[in-house]
């Protein structure tokens, strides 16, 4: 059997995270009450204006693949246990 040992920094690694995801979410959230003042304020298309989120948010796919490959390659230096 195997025991695993829970290591402070793996707890604060998560709750980045999950906080970034909050915060990420929350903006996507917010975005979409403002598109149509933006789309008239800036004299665009509301599509225009809704593409820009949808661009954000399909781009943080492949960055996510890409952040996990550098942690895995690199690791995590520079958070340490207290």
């Amino acid at each position: 059997m195997h025991l695993y040992k829970v290591y402070p920094s793996r707890w604060r690694v998560l709750l980045a995270v999950a906080a970034l995801n909050i915060a990420i979410n929350t903006l996507l959230l917010s975005f979409s009450s403002v598109a149509t003042s933006a789309a008239f304020y800036y004299e665009k298309d509301p599509n225009e204006v809704d593409t820009l989120t949808s661009v954000g948010f399909f781009l943080s796919i492949p960055s996510g693949f890409l952040v996990t490959w550098l942690v895995e390659k690199i690791g995590l230096k520079y958070i340490q246990n207290p």
